[in-house]
């Protein structure tokens, strides 16, 4: 619970005036989960932990998008890391190419970038068809 309030605060700071606040704050909160996930309260494949690692890679992309692209790698290793939690992360999981793709976009690995932003809409597209609902990122 306190790794999601910090979460929240992070993305109530500026993005660009409080970079150092939404930094602290989203390592704060991946290492609350790393904690849980050490101590057995968190599965290590749970989606929640999966989003520590996004939401920092979201934090840190602007300033080092190759630290952001390790951390978004990290993330999709662990929603991919076991079917348990398949049904209820495929937004998470499609975030998470969406954000490694940006990161790709802005080092210039344009190829690289287009998979992942195809690999988002792919996954979208499949949830939308078997549901018959339409989802907003």
């Amino acid at each position: 619970m306190w790794a999601d309030i910090c979460t929240v605060q992070l993305f109530q700071q500026n993005e660009k005036s409080q970079i150092k606040t939404l930094t602290k704050l989203a390592t704060c909160a991946l290492n609350i989960r790393e904690r849980a996930v050490a101590v057995g309260a968190l599965d290590e494949y749970h989606p929640n932990r999966a989003n520590g690692y996004m939401n920092l890679g979201v934090v840190v992309c602007r300033e080092d998008p190759r630290k952001a692209i390790l951390l978004h790698r990290k993330a999709l290793r662990i929603r991919k890391g076991s079917t348990k939690y398949a049904k209820v992360q495929i937004h998470g999981l499609a975030l998470n190419y969406l954000n490694l793709g940006r990161c790709l976009w802005m080092i210039g690995e344009l190829e690289q970038a287009a998979a992942c932003f195809e690999r988002c809409l792919a996954i979208l597209k499949d949830r939308e068809d078997m549901l018959g609902v339409r989802f907003p990122l």
